[in-house]
């Protein structure tokens, strides 16, 4: 299943307990968001699942860099990281343009919005040093399904995943050139699913395109590009000073992290799913 590592610190947590949930939550309300007590319970719920999932030492929460809960309603119960919010907030979704937020999550406008995840494929293989993990996954979970214009949902000069672009085709790619994506045709259909791209290691490995807990992208041997600076954007692709892909789909949940092995993929979309049915959505 990957590397393993050594101990899981960041991963554990009493039992009962989400401090990360709790301090979310908390800044949420500082910043002046609105969240219900279902939509509460529904962030708590959700951190104590992705807790749950662990093999031995290793911890898919500890894999996890960047988790957005996008309840919507606002942009402060939008834009926060989940991850380590009980010691610091980091990787806080920057959003320009005219995002909608509202039952749906965040939805792009598709001519003006982007949001700024902050965390780059070079962070990520810098927290891949200090966690012990390897690899890099990006994802989404799709709430409005709008082909028209084609967009990218979570890309860094063209390291991205993508749930169609102006089509049904799941798109997944790590390294920085848009001929070398693996995709999988007629994946992307409706709303309600995850998608997400992942790949083994920090450097020349395999890349596949997941949707739910299925490996839709038939993966294969491609070389991640550690050394890229952009960072993440999601509902775009970052190429510096260049955001041409605006999109107008909505997502209610996402996330930036090291490689997801296999075996953690049925719980993890079951932690997502039950996270957004909470939210009726």
């Amino acid at each position: 299943m990957g590397l393993v590592k050594p101990f899981a610190f960041m991963g554990s947590a009493p039992a009962g307990s989400t401090p990360d949930a709790d301090a979310w939550i908390a800044q949420v309300i500082s910043d002046g968001g609105s969240l219900t007590t279902t939509e509460q319970n529904a962030v708590k719920d959700l951190e104590t699942d992705l807790r749950a999932i662990t093999s031995g030492s290793d911890s898919l929460y500890d894999r996890l860099y960047a988790i957005y809960p996008i309840v919507g309603g606002d942009e402060a119960s939008s834009k926060y990281n989940l991850k380590g919010a009980a010691s610091s907030f980091t990787y806080t979704i920057n959003y320009q343009g005219s995002w909608t937020f509202d039952g749906n999550g965040a939805t792009g406008d598709g001519t003006s919005t982007y949001g700024d995840t902050l965390l780059s494929p070079a962070g990520v293989v810098t927290l891949n040093g200090s966690s012990g993990y390897a690899g890099i996954s990006v994802g989404i979970y799709l709430t409005v399904n709008v082909q028209t214009p084609s967009g990218y949902d979570l890309g860094a000069n063209e390291q991205s995943v993508i749930a169609g672009f102006g089509n049904t085709t799941l798109y997944a790619n790590f390294k920085s050139s848009p001929g070398s994506y693996r995709t999988a045709t007629g994946v992307v259909t409706g709303t309600g699913d995850l998608y997400y791209a992942t790949h083994t290691v920090d450097g020349t490995g395999t890349t596949t395109g997941v949707k739910n807990a299925t490996d839709e992208v038939i993966a294969g041997s491609s070389t991640f590009s550690t050394t890229e600076s952009n960072t993440f954007y999601l509902g775009n692709d970052h190429r510096g000073a260049s955001n041409p892909e605006y999109g107008n789909k909505g997502y209610g949940f996402a996330f930036i992290g090291a490689y997801i092995p296999g075996d953690y993929r049925t719980s993890f979309n079951n932690a997502v799913q039950d996270y957004n049915t909470a939210l009726s959505r």
